[in-house]
C-alpha cells in the first residue's frame, strides 16, 4: 500500500495535535503509519510451492461457489 510522504505527514501531524485514544485500535492511531512503514519490506518467510500454491487456490474457489450459493440462498429468502 503507498501513501504518499505528503499524506503521511498531514496525517502525523492530526495524530500528534489531538489527544487520540490509545486503546482505541492497535496498533494505536499515532503508531500505525510508523508500523506500516515498518512492515511493508517484510517478504515472507514461506512460500508455497507452485503444486501447493495451485491447491490452495482450488480450495478457495471451492469455498467461494459455496459462500456464493449460500449469500444468493439468504437474497432470496429475503425477498
Amino acid at each position: 500500500m503507498y501513501v504518499p510522504a505528503s499524506e503521511q505527514k498531514r496525517v502525523q501531524r492530526i495524530c500528534d495535535s489531538i489527544a487520540v485514544q490509545l486503546d482505541s485500535t492497535h496498533p494505536p492511531t499515532q503508531y500505525r503509519l510508523r508500523s506500516l512503514q515498518h512492515h511493508q519490506g517484510l517478504t515472507p518467510r514461506y512460500v508455497p510451492d507452485s503444486k501447493l500454491k495451485s491447491q490452495i487456490e482450488e480450495e478457495f474457489a471451492r469455498l467461494e461457489k459455496v459462500s456464493q450459493r449460500y449469500l444468493l440462498d439468504d437474497i432470496r429468502a429475503a425477498l
